[in-house]
């Protein structure tokens, strides 16, 4: 070990000093350095050099090595230099260690006595010395003493029971001298408790000690408490006086008024006289809690658990007693707060769960919201490491997640102590519970909702939404976790939602008080439907018997009247209705269960199973639609029930030809009245449903959802689509599932153009306006112009005009008419301010009717986009299982036309990315050995169709993304066509050819606008099955890889501002505005390229003629 200590050859040795002192006297210099390493090798080589003396008459020697060592570890302890004491004392404690290891009765010759009479002669200050002096030689006195504990010497064969009592003697002394040793005095003597012996000689030594402690006034105090009861916990047996304590325990329940005082360390007045005795306080304060706690903490947890016939206090009222009402008191300063938190996180983190109750008491928690809610608040770092060691305890055990709530929110708590508080903590808690914990918060919460503890009917609403809110983080948060978790948790959740949110109890004396509003309860309904949506996107397989649990809870209160009302009461028909959809869920699953059913079939069973309970789960939230709906849903649950009849059964129920209705179209229109709704449990159950039944939709289904594409984005197109009047389309359907908005709700979601950039959609709106629309409009002019009329004939005094009955021709000869209506200058400028005034006022009113049109238009488009959006989310489920289909190749004319006349550019966006996912899922997914068949006519169609789709102009501001997504259709369809054909048919090959020849002529002769792009795709795309014809299918699988890799270069190259730099050979720039042909620019770069090849053929010509000259 590397080491600075100085080593001399050989030491000067000083009068009177032995031989193996001189060895050893170098090393204790570094017995005081800063350094532990240092200071422990200068111990070793100490001792090593003293072994030899430990034995035989060295020890008993006063001018040998022994002696002369031990004097001098006694001197360095009461020096304050560097780390001295601690150097020091450790050496002293372990050479007193060994002395009496190697000695006996016979042979050891040094005992304790001497021992205290060396070290005090060597730590008594004399006079005229300084107060750091002075301090300096009492800290060595009290750092002789602890070695002396630490040390076997204290209770040796050779010390006499004198000299023990001698020892407390001295150190009791010390403590009262210097109050501010009080607390290091006092530890130890505990040390010293816990080193006796036990049997009569420990007895003998704990009573004396106790008696000491008792003539000094030292056991009202925090460590004469301590001391008193390690002596009970050590020697239940021994007799104690009974004066400082009734029943000779400090923790006996008629000592809760004194002992508060003494563990506070509060001034404490004499008996006889009215003076302070200081000796009971402390010298200084820390912010370490005194070592007494830990021995009241752990008696008192020992008591709990073993002897329960002991009147010892309950953990409880001690916490009340000692802790929360002097600690937490309200005139308490910081500094007893902070012994209160720090005796607060110790419990929580190192004692039983039974204990964590009781901690959260009223001074308690009021105080850390009080330090938690404000930063300037002193103690506010010391709180948050409180909830840093709550969340510490809760990871490490998650079953005390709702001991730590109960605290927190119940009881002295408050619901909303997230809100007060400015933290997460109560979300935090509750993502760290288990499952078993978190059935315990639920019925927690649910006695809270019953009882939120106020008569107020706002404040009980405000803390039963938080605490719904609280449960759906729960359920969020917890989704991902695997099938195998248990979810009686849920069961529990689901239940108390459904109950409050659709039912009341018959005994008004177990209903809440006070009663659920109407709001409460649809927040109720609300959050039961975004757990559904949260456990969707997660646990989707199970989704559907979720729903199928709590409507079957509900069913099962709705047949016990006589505890249960339900608050929603169907018509006939509606109750008709309900029953019926109830009994073929029922049917549909006993027919999942049968051994015959198929995968497709029970895919489909669970599908409709879902739509059937979403739609049950509707007509309790009084959605009026869902009749409808029902009466859809039965179409599809007869064709697929009627797949189990009988053939004979199936021939006799047939309908006839031209009455039967497509299954696929039914559900596409079910489906779009879902998405149609803002609410994102509808959204993600659509999908879910879409997905089952994808393989059996028809193209009359896929039309259905191309209608929505194609529809304008205005107050027109809104009102093609919901059938509603143009002046009422402003006025949206609102949700009961407020978690999610009509217009944004989620990351897909559309985003809303400026007015300026959708002026040429007004124009739209405006032009397309309908006769009906006109003629309200004309009547409403109408009705303005009589109320200006009447106005201004207030204004003039006149009668109003009437059309009808106009006013007689005025005659020179009425003089007294012609008099009247002459006015002077003072009346025609009061006129004048009350004319300006009604056309002012007129003004105003058109202003607010031109904004209120400007709304309109504006929610109409957000409603329209939104729709959109939705549907795309249908296709690309339809994209991500059907690629293969040949009737999968119906969606790409509409895409595109999307991605060009959109005026929103993440409608636009979305659908080229549509396109091309599925381009690559078709280029990968589909199997080059079995191909799917396909029709080489109607491809060939559809390819010309894409061609002239690639020549019309975008309008939705993103022409390369119009441009990318009609060549990547066009390669999707020359793949399908020259993998479904024969190997070498050149027919095949020559059609293609043939179509995009005809492309590049009408673009050669300026005829076409077509994005250059869409040539050099197919370039590569050629070279690619060029090179798969001549050296096999890897090399065209790494060419097509690198075909791949050049079109999403390509791709995430798009113009992002209004204006781009185009760089032509390297060198020039030009800017050109965003919108501008591509195919002017690609021309550009062409004959850039063009130039520079002609330059560099030029050189090399003249460098040959050179060369031959």
């Amino acid at each position: 070990m590397a080491t600075s200590i100085p080593r001399r050859q050989k030491p000067t040795a000083f009068p009177n000093e032995d031989a193996g002192f001189t060895t050893i006297r170098p090393y204790f210099n570094a017995l005081a350095s800063e350094t532990e390493a240092e200071r422990l090798e200068a111990s070793c080589q100490i001792l090593s050099g003293l072994e030899p003396y430990f034995q035989g008459d060295g020890v008993g020697n006063k001018d040998g090595a022994v002696w002369q060592a031990l004097e001098r570890l006694v001197k360095g302890l009461a020096s304050g230099r560097k780390a001295a004491r601690i150097g020091f004392s450790i050496t002293l404690a372990e050479l007193l260690s060994r002395i009496s290891a190697g000695g006996n009765e016979s042979t050891m010759t040094i005992d304790l006595a001497e021992v205290l009479n060396v070290l005090l002669a060597h730590t008594q200050p004399t006079g005229g010395v300084s107060k750091q002096e002075e301090r300096d030689h009492y800290l060595g006195r009290l750092f002789g003493l602890e070695a002396i504990v630490d040390s076997d010497v204290l209770f040796a064969p050779t010390t006499s029971s004198e000299y023990q009592d001698l020892y407390v003697t001295r150190i009791l002394e010390l403590a009262k001298k210097k109050s501010w040793l009080r607390e290091e005095c006092g530890w130890i003597l505990f040390k010293a408790l816990r080193a006796s012996p036990e049997g009569a000689e420990g007895e003998r030594f704990a009573k004396t000690m106790i008696n000491d402690i008792c003539e000094r006034d030292f056991a009202h105090t925090p460590e004469g408490v301590a001391v008193w009861l390690s002596v009970l916990a050590r020697y239940p047996e021994v007799h104690l006086p009974k004066a400082p304590w009734h029943h000779r325990d400090p923790l006996h329940p008629k000592n809760m008024t004194t002992l508060p005082a003494v563990m506070k360390e509060s001034s404490q007045r004499g008996e006889s006289n009215d003076e302070v005795r200081p000796e009971r306080q402390r010298g200084m304060w820390s912010s370490k809690p005194h070592f007494s706690w830990d021995v009241l903490f752990d008696r008192l947890n020992k008591s709990a658990q073993t002897d329960t016939k002991a009147k010892t206090v309950s953990f409880q009222d001690f916490w009340c007693a000692t802790v929360d009402n002097s600690l937490f008191a309200a005139d308490a300063s910081d500094e007893r707060k902070h012994w209160g938190f720090s005796l607060f996180s110790k419990a929580i983190s190192e004692y039983s769960s039974e204990v964590i109750p009781h901690v959260f008491s009223k001074n308690m928690v009021r105080c850390l919201i009080n330090q938690l809610s404000n930063r300037e608040r002193y103690l506010h770092k010391t709180a948050q490491k409180v909830l840093r060691g709550i969340h510490a305890r809760v990871e490490q055990e998650p079953g005390t997640a709702p001991l730590m709530l109960a605290g927190l929110m119940a009881g002295y708590g408050t619901v909303s102590f997230d809100q007060i508080t400015k933290t997460k903590t109560t979300n935090t808690i509750l993502g760290q519970a288990d499952p078993a914990a978190l059935t315990k918060v639920v019925h927690m919460f649910d006695e809270i909702i019953r009882d939120p503890e106020t008569l107020e009917t706002k404040g009980a609403e405000v803390k039963r939404h938080f605490l719904a809110d609280q449960l759906l983080a729960a359920v969020r948060t917890h989704k991902t976790q695997g099938e195998s978790t248990p979810d009686e948790w849920l069961e529990d959740l689901f239940d108390m939602l459904s109950k409050h949110a659709y039912f009341t109890e018959v005994d008004t004396q177990k209903q809440p008080k006070p009663p659920l509003s109407a709001t409460s309860r649809k927040v109720f309904a609300s959050r039961l439907s975004s757990c559904f949506t949260a456990l969707m996107t997660s646990r989707s397989k199970a989704a559907h018997q979720w729903l199928y649990k709590v409507l079957a809870s509900m069913k099962a209160r709705e047949s016990s009247a006589r505890k249960w009302e339900t608050l929603i009461q169907f018509d006939d028909v509606t109750s008709k209705a309900n029953s019926s959809a109830w009994k073929k869920v029922e049917r549909i699953r006993k027919m999942q269960d049968e051994p015959t059913a198929t995968a497709q079939q029970k895919s489909h069973l669970r599908a409709l199973q879902l739509l059937y309970c979403l739609v049950i789960f509707q007509l309790y939230n009084g959605e009026g639609d869902a009749l409808a709906v029902i009466a859809d849903l039965d179409i599809c649950y007869d064709k697929l029930v009627g797949k189990k009849k009988s053939k004979k059964r199936r021939e006799s129920e047939a309908p006839e030809e031209g009455d039967e209705d497509d299954p696929s179209e039914v559900l596409i229109d079910v489906l779009l009245g879902l998405i149609s709704k803002p609410s994102a449990l509808l959204r993600r159950l659509a999908q879910e449903v879409f997905a089952a039944f994808a393989g059996d939709v028809t193209l009359a289904g896929l039309q259905a959802l191309f209608k929505i594409l194609e529809s304008k984005e205005n107050l027109a197109g809104q009102q093609e689509l919901f059938d509603k009047e143009v002046e009422e389309s402003g006025e949206e359907e609102s949700g009961e599932d407020d978690d999610v908005s009509i217009i944004d709700a989620e990351a897909d979601d559309v985003e809303v153009e400026s007015e300026g950039s959708s002026s040429e959609d007004d124009s739209d709106s405006n032009s397309s306006v309908d006769a009906d629309t006109t003629m309200t409009n004309g009547k409403d002019d109408d009705d303005e112009l009589q109320r200006l009329n009447t106005a201004l004939a207030s204004i003039t005094k006149t009668q109003p005009f009437d059309p009808k009955h106009p006013p007689p021709s005025p005659t020179h000869s009425s003089s007294s008419a012609s008099s009247s209506s002459s006015m002077d200058d003072d009346q025609m400028f009061a006129l004048d301010s009350q004319m300006s005034r009604v056309f002012r006022d007129r003004q105003e009113a058109g202003a607010g009717t031109n904004a209120n049109k400007r709304n309109e238009q504006k929610d109409a488009k957000a409603t329209i986009l939104a729709f959109k959006n939705r549907v795309l989310d249908l296709l690309d489920v339809y994209v991500k299982q059907q690629f293969a289909n040949p009737l999968a190749l119906e969606i790409l004319p509409p895409l595109l036309v999307l991605v060009r006349s959109t005026g929103s550019r993440q409608i636009s966006d979305r659908a080229a990315a549509l396109v091309r996912e599925f381009a690559q899922k078709a280029k990968t997914g589909v199997n080059r050995d079995s191909p799917p068949a396909v029709d080489r006519e109607a491809i060939l169609t559809l390819l010309d169709q894409i061609h002239m789709e690639a020549d019309r102009p975008s309008s939705s501001g993103a022409p390369r993304s119009h441009a990318g997504a009609c060549s990547a259709a066009s390669l999707l369809l020359v793949r399908m066509l020259v993998t479904g054909s024969a190997a070498g048919d050149e027919d095949i090959i020559s059609a293609v050819v043939a179509r995009y020849s005809s492309t590049l002529r009408h673009w050669l002769l300026g005829e076409w606008n077509v994005a250059p792009a869409m040539f050099s795709d197919f370039v590569n795309w050629g070279t690619a099955f060029a090179t798969s014809k001549r050296k096999g299918p890897e090399a065209q699988g790494r060419a097509e890889t690198l075909e791949g890799k050049t079109k999403a270069e390509r791709d995430g190259k798009e113009e992002e501002e209004e204006t781009v730099e185009v760089k032509t050979n390297g060198k020039n720039k030009r800017k050109v505005k965003h919108g501008q042909e591509d195919g002017q620019v690609e021309q550009d770069q062409a004959e850039d390229v063009e130039n520079e090849g002609d330059g560099k053929g030029k050189k090399k010509k003249r460098k040959k003629n050179r060369k031959s000259a």
